[in-house]
């Protein structure tokens, strides 16, 4: 299991995060944006700045939610992976309230090798002091997913502009196996048909919005 490399990151973030640890225990912070604006990133950059202080974390990534490629082929949905019908909402939701009330969880992770979901590949303890959640959906105003931002400490969205994000979609996709053209069809396709879910559906109110890696 690896994470992504952590960039820089605007240290007024962290301080707002680490302060909302002293009314929260553990504290939830998420991270939503659409596909391909960094949310995987921001995670494991905040890791890094919170051990540097002494604050521990841990990162609850929803794409491990993702229903087995077995799942999506037998409910028809092979052609929109990734979009919400594609995912486990409600598994998501009872392991984040399990997450917020402060019990020992395991939670999946999915892996871009195997292009599946491993089960119970990452252990949240109840001790923790951050539970960094990252994802699309996580302030989607639709059921079920509407659940989500309450139980949120703090609420990041990444703001990316589209053709950064193409170029960064793209080549994940091609490292993930398939060709330049496949690779380009496909962000056209169901990715940028997420990306317009997100945009369109997310209740942003009280979120703070990251720009270039930067607190707006």
């Amino acid at each position: 299991m690896t994470f992504p490399t952590p960039a820089p990151v605007d240290q007024r973030l962290v301080d707002l995060i680490v302060a909302a640890t002293s009314r929260s225990s553990p504290c939830i912070v998420g991270i939503a944006g659409p596909p391909g604006s960094g949310k995987s990133t921001l995670a494991a950059t905040l890791v890094g700045a919170f051990s540097s202080r002494g604050t521990s974390s841990v990162v609850f990534p929803m794409d491990g939610f993702h229903l087995s490629n077995a799942q999506l082929d037998q409910q028809g949905l092979s052609h929109c992976k990734g979009s919400p019908s594609s995912f486990d909402s409600r598994g998501f939701l009872s392991c984040l309230q399990r997450a917020r009330a402060g019990g020992r969880v395991y939670v999946p992770y999915y892996s871009r090798v195997l292009h599946e979901p491993v089960a119970a590949s990452i252990l949240i303890e109840p001790e923790i002091d951050v539970v960094i959640v990252e994802g699309l959906y996580l302030l989607l105003n639709l059921e079920p997913w509407n659940h989500i931002k309450p139980i949120l400490d703090v609420s990041v969205f990444l703001d990316v502009n589209w053709e950064q994000r193409r170029e960064r979609l793209i080549v994940r996709q091609h490292a993930g196996g398939r060709s330049w053209g496949e690779a380009q069809l496909w962000v056209d396709g169901p990715d940028k048909t997420n990306s317009a879910v997100v945009l369109q559906n997310s209740d942003l109110e009280g979120a703070l919005f990251v720009r270039d890696g930067l607190l707006d």
